[in-house]
């Protein structure tokens, strides 16, 4: 039997509890049906409801560690995306090369908020040859994923950013 994954409503794949990705060379198959993760879209309605004040440090251990569980292995997870996941192309694919950068520097190419709308009017499912969307990260180096949070965590308003990110890749569409 060939186990299946979940897909955000923005197409993103993530695990779900006792799930990982298999290894490179083996087939990846996602649920026909996009679905929102319900860990990530309470953690960002509770994030939401803090207008006014910085998140207490126990929610931000609580999206750290759900991104940890929903990314697995964050290079592999980057190469599913771009190699596997028809649903995640141009703008979605865009919004993980800048959500890498903007790890490393702190700079991000646009705002998030337009990223959110850019990712949300991307076209359904492609065939976009393979290559061409793997070469997109052939200039920069993908980190692990505890380097990717830990990194996030300490850029200015990265905070903000990773709860932003989240609800973008495995959030509800409003």
């Amino acid at each position: 039997m060939i186990e299946r994954f979940e897909r955000s409503p923005r197409g993103y794949g993530y695990l779900t509890e006792g799930k990982a990705f298999p290894q490179a060379g083996q087939s990846i198959t996602f649920n026909s049906e996009y679905a929102y993760d319900p860990v990530v879209e309470d953690l960002w309605q509770r994030y939401l409801n803090l207008v006014g004040t910085d998140a207490p440090l126990s929610l931000v251990l609580l999206m750290v560690e759900r991104l940890k569980h929903a990314l697995g292995d964050f290079r592999q997870w980057v190469w599913i995306q771009a190699t596997t996941n028809r649903a995640v192309q141009g703008y979605a694919l865009d919004f993980i090369l800048d959500t890498i950068k903007f790890t490393q520097s702190g700079e991000r190419q646009m705002s998030i908020e337009n990223w959110l709308a850019l990712v949300e009017i991307d076209p359904p499912l492609s065939n976009t040859v393979v290559s061409s969307r793997v070469d997109q990260f052939k200039d920069i180096v993908i980190p692990d994923t505890t380097t990717l949070l830990t990194n996030w965590l300490s850029r200015e308003n990265g905070v903000r950013d990773l709860f932003q990110s989240a609800n973008i890749l495995f959030g509800k569409v409003n």
